[in-house]
This record gives structure tokens, sequence and C-alpha cells, in this order.
């Protein structure tokens, strides 16, 4: 009986923990987790504020897939879309920027080009997986 109270308050404390964050928000975190270079001792990632800004990015392609499942479009659209998601040609049409600092500091506007493999895949990989969510509707 005295175990039975410990096994539950041991899954009472486990679930507390617990943080529901919707699917937009773990694949911006993941892609800051998977993205960050922190190998300079001179330079840091900020990861929380990296994460609020990739947010409304990867929230969009929740959005559409929100909206492509409310208009029934098909498994050949669905795969079409996907595809194209996974263009360089889509690639090159996202505009990105990097922040140092602050905004009112320093903010550069980054050459697709100079994207390093593991974080355009990682990239393609996060706003895939956000528009799939939004599809299947998790």
């Amino acid at each position: 009986m005295r175990t039975l109270y410990f096994f539950s308050f041991f899954l009472l404390l486990l679930s507390a923990c617990s943080v529901n964050l919707s699917p937009y928000e773990l694949e911006a975190r993941h892609y800051v987790y998977l993205s960050r270079d922190d190998f300079d001792p001179n330079f840091k990632t900020h990861v929380n504020n990296s994460i609020k800004l990739l947010i409304p990015f990867f929230e969009q392609f929740y959005r559409e897939g929100v909206n492509d499942r409310e208009n029934n479009i098909s498994s050949q659209k669905f795969e079409q879309k996907i595809s194209y998601f996974k263009s360089d040609d889509f690639i090159q049409r996202i505009d990105m920027s990097e922040t140092f600092i602050s905004p009112k500091v320093h903010v550069k506007r980054i050459d697709n080009s100079q994207i390093s493999a593991k974080n355009k895949k990682a990239l393609i990989e996060g706003f895939i997986n956000s528009y799939r969510a939004g599809y299947y509707g998790k």
C-alpha cells in the first residue's frame, strides 16, 4: 500500500514537470538546438530569444497545414507541397537575417548560400514537420 502511494506521488510529480508545447514551438526549439554553433568561446547563442524569434516562422507552416486540411487538398497536392518545400527555389526565397546583441546594434542579411548544409537540412525538416503537424491535426 505504501509503495502504491509513493508510486502515485512520483507520477504526479513527473506529470507536473511536463510542458505542453505546440508542434511549431517544438520545431523552433529543435532547430535552434541543432543549428547552434557555440564553438567560439567569445560567442554564445541566446537560445530563448532565438526560439521566440523563430516560433512565428514555423507557425506559418503549421497554419498552412491546418488550412490545407480544412480545404481538403488531395494527397498528391500535399506531396507536391512537401517536395516544393524541399526545393532550392523555396529556400532561396526565404529572407534570412542574423541579429548581433540586439536589433538596434546590428542586423545582417544572410545570403542563403552561406547557410551550412546541416542548418539547411534542419530548417527544411522543421518547416516540413510543422506543416505535417498542422495538416494531420497534431
